[in-house]
């Protein structure tokens, strides 16, 4: 099987070892008849769900992703590999499942995913798995104890573990609970009130993300730049963070949104946004929109429809980002919209370069972070 990878997501340079032992140990603890349905949890690239949909043809198989890159490769690799019926979503972990079951629920369970979120894994999991299925997991070698007390501590049976230096898998089925009304909660890692300027607001925020604790030099400088200007109508944010800046820019006196558009890669960054513009904003329409590039971004938007476009920039290496931003904008935004970006000095440096259709208004610099803002042409 051949698969294409991206310099954007984990494992850029070949199938990680994690995932080819998890593989094999599928391969040898479970027999081919047992597995009618399966669930790829985190599926990155897609090696492990297109891998078992070759070893399983006659299963259902589902892939999700936080990552929105990810669910793209996915795509791309099972059409490369010929590998048709797949069911490839964006989603967080557990969320939305309801009362689906599945033979084999699998995950390469990232490192970084936070406490909470882990042990809700392992508590949950098997909540969506049949009676005879089974959830298979493997885990880095650091969390390798922390995995199997806690699958233990909710009365779990761990039917086979295999470990080597750097992974150790897990297979297990147990105890069933209660699902939570709330599912994003197992996510909120502080909640607190932050200023920017002379503006508070209240913001819950995540593990996995950055500025959970405080508002770093790239979200005051974000915000120095807005400050002064009157924002209004209809907005989107792109890679909205913890939601910092769209949700100053919502509450802050004299600005009043009627839509605001949520996109980026990263559905955590979205869905904390949106709960916390929900909270402070609950008469303002929100529209999640789950995107691996700018350019699907008119797709998806009305043209001419933006008041206001807010891009925080982190490019994937090797990509012609610039270009589709600048399309995508000029697509969305009204005449006399407002344009604003904010990324490394460098990166912003590349993407002004050809500013046809905008007029710039304000341009700072600090700490290598670029913040520009502009109107788009009449």
């Amino acid at each position: 099987m051949k698969y294409i990878l991206s310099l954007g997501l984990f494992s850029s340079n070949d199938i990680d070892s994690g995932s080819k032992l998890l593989l094999k140990t599928v391969a040898q603890q479970i027999e081919n008849d047992k597995i009618n349905s399966v669930l790829d949890m985190g599926c990155g690239v897609g090696v492990i769900g297109i891998s078992l949909k070759k070893r399983f043809p006659g299963a259902s198989v589902s892939m999700r992703d936080r990552d929105a890159l990810a669910v793209a490769f996915s795509l791309e690799n099972a059409r490369i590999n010929k590998v048709e019926g797949l069911n490839i979503e964006s989603s967080l972990s557990l969320e939305n499942l309801e009362e689906k079951t599945f033979d084999l629920l699998i995950s390469n369970i990232p490192a970084k995913a936070g406490e909470t979120v882990l042990e809700d894994f392992f508590r949950r999991s098997v909540n969506f798995t049949t009676a005879e299925g089974r959830v298979a997991v493997v885990i880095v070698a650091p969390l390798a104890d922390f995995a199997e007390q806690k699958i233990l501590e909710y009365g779990h049976e761990i039917l086979h573990k295999e470990a080597t230096y750097h992974y150790t898998v897990f297979h297990f089925r147990g105890h069933k609970c209660e699902n939570p009304d709330d599912e994003m909660a197992v996510y909120v890692r502080n909640s607190d009130i932050f200023q920017l300027k002379k503006t508070e607001y209240r913001l819950e925020t995540a593990y996995n993300i950055p500025d959970f604790d405080h508002t770093g030099f790239r979200i005051t400088h974000a915000a120095e730049v807005l400050n002064p200007f009157q924002i209004r109508g209809t907005g989107l944010f792109w890679n909205p963070g913890q939601g910092h800046i769209p949700v100053f820019t919502a509450v802050k006196k004299n600005n009043r949104f009627d839509r605001i558009y949520l996109s980026g890669r990263d559905l955590l960054q979205i869905k904390m946004t949106d709960r916390n513009l929900k909270r402070e904003m609950p008469q303002v329409e929100i529209v999640e929109l789950p995107l691996y590039t700018e350019s699907l971004l008119p797709e998806k938007i009305e043209e001419k429809s933006l008041d206001f476009a807010c891009f925080d920039i982190t490019p994937v290496t090797r990509t012609e980002w610039e270009q589709d931003l600048k399309d995508a904008a000029r697509k969305i935004l009204k005449p006399g919209a407002w344009f604003f970006v904010i990324g490394k000095s460098a990166d912003i440096h590349k993407l002004l370069k050809d500013n046809k259709g905008f007029t710039p208004v304000e341009d700072r610099k600090y700490k290598g972070i670029r913040a520009a803002l502009f109107k788009r042409n009449k």
